[in-house]
C-alpha cells in the first residue's frame, strides 16, 4: 500500500498533477468515444433508410424506449426546436417509420409512434449494434465489463 503521509509520500501537488493527467486522458478517451458514437449513429441511421439522418435515428430510439410520445415533448428530448421536430416527424412518416395520431385526450396534440416497419428496422439495427458490442466486450473479464457499466452509469448520473 502506498504511503499517504511522511517521507516518500506523494505531495499534494504531485497528486493534483496525477489527477489532472488522469482527467485529461479520460477527456481524450471520451472525445474519441463520442466521435465513434456519432459515426455509429450515422451508419445505423443509413442501415434503416439511406435518407435517415442521425437525429431521425435518435427519434426512433426515443420512440422505441418510450412508446407513443407527444410530438410536443420531442424538441426537449432531442435538444432541438419545434420546427425541426415537425420536419423530422414528417420525414419519418414519409419513410414509413412512424405514424402520428390525434391525442384522444387533447385533440390539439399529436401522438407519435413507431410503425411496424420502423420498429422492425430499428430492432434489426440494434441487434447489429448489440452484436458488435458483444464481440468487443466478450474479450474482457466479466468483472471488467460490470465495472465499466458501473462507471458509465455513474458518469451518466452526474450532470455535465
Amino acid at each position: 500500500m502506498p504511503q499517504t503521509t511522511g517521507p516518500g509520500a506523494p505531495t499534494p501537488d504531485l497528486v493534483e498533477d496525477d489527477m489532472h493527467i488522469a482527467i485529461k486522458d479520460t477527456q481524450h478517451q471520451l472525445g474519441a468515444m463520442l466521435v465513434r458514437a456519432r459515426k455509429s449513429f450515422r451508419a445505423r441511421a443509413a442501415e434503416i433508410h439511406p435518407e435517415l439522418q442521425p437525429m431521425g435515428y435518435s427519434a426512433l430510439l426515443l420512440l422505441s424506449r418510450g412508446g407513443t410520445l407527444h410530438q410536443a415533448s420531442l424538441p426537449e428530448l432531442l435538444d432541438t426546436d419545434k420546427a425541426t421536430v415537425s420536419r423530422l416527424i414528417k420525414q419519418l412518416e414519409g419513410l414509413g417509420l412512424v405514424f402520428r395520431m390525434v391525442d384522444p385526450d387533447d385533440a390539439r396534440a399529436q401522438l407519435v409512434s413507431l410503425s411496424a416497419q420502423g420498429q422492425q428496422r430499428y430492432e434489426v439495427s440494434m441487434s447489429v449494434a448489440h452484436q458488435l458490442l458483444v464481440d468487443r466486450l466478450s474479450q474482457w473479464d466479466v468483472a471488467e465489463v460490470r465495472r465499466f457499466a458501473e462507471l458509465l452509469s455513474r458518469l451518466n448520473e452526474d450532470p455535465i
